[in-house]
């Protein structure tokens, strides 16, 4: 199942689009005229998500940054985790990664 999709894009129309599939957030990006750059990739989150973020394009160079929160089981408390990813590294390797 394919659900909480999420879409961000730069000034040039550059687009990076998340979505969660069953237990993983997949990533696919697209230039300005709707082909694919690289290919769809997951944000390796460690453990199950149970709710996708919102990611965030930066309009001059591409760059966008995903976030996501996962609720921990049995305490029911909320982690919050972000990952920076650069416009030009197609494979999905961040170069930064926060919680």
């Amino acid at each position: 199942m394919q659900e909480q999709p999420a879409v961000a894009m730069d000034a040039l129309g550059n687009c990076a689009i998340t979505w969660r599939d069953s237990t993983q957030i997949r990533v696919q990006r697209y230039d300005a005229a709707g082909a694919k750059q690289g290919n769809e990739f997951h944000i390796p989150t460690g453990i199950f998500v149970f709710q996708n973020g919102v990611i965030a394009m930066s309009p001059a160079t591409g760059a966008f940054v995903a976030t996501w929160a996962i609720t921990s089981i049995p305490s029911n408390q909320e982690e919050f985790h972000a990952r920076r990813y650069d416009y030009n590294q197609p494979d999905g390797t961040p170069s930064v990664t926060a919680s």
